[in-house]
C-alpha cells in the first residue's frame, strides 16, 4: 500500500478549483483505491527515475515515488490544467 503526499501549490489548487476538479478527485480516489503505485487510467508518462507525469480530466499531474520509512509514498507536486479557462474566450 502507499500513501499520498500533497505539496502546497497541489493543495491550494484542489481548494481554490473544489467546482471545477470533481473528475480530476474522484481519479485521485480510484488511483488509491486501485492499491498500485501507477495509475491505470490517463495517460502516464516517466520524465525520470521514479518521477512522472500523468494526463487525467484535462490536467497535468507531477508524481513522484518516494520511499520514506519503509514505506512507499507518491508525492503530488504540481496539477495544472491543460486548458486555462480563458481558452474558450480568447481562442473562440
Amino acid at each position: 500500500m502507499f500513501r499520498f503526499q500533497w505539496s502546497k501549490e497541489v493543495l491550494n489548487y484542489l481548494k481554490d478549483n473544489q467546482g471545477l476538479i470533481n473528475d480530476l478527485e474522484l481519479a485521485f480516489a480510484e488511483y488509491r483505491a486501485e492499491g498500485t503505485q501507477i495509475p491505470t487510467q490517463g495517460v502516464l508518462d516517466m520524465i525520470a527515475p521514479m518521477q512522472y507525469i500523468w494526463g487525467i480530466h484535462n490536467h497535468i499531474v507531477l508524481l513522484r515515488l518516494v520511499l520514506e520509512d519503509a514505506q512507499w509514498k507518491i508525492r503530488i507536486e504540481v496539477v495544472k490544467p491543460t486548458r486555462s479557462p480563458y481558452d474558450e474566450i480568447f481562442l473562440g
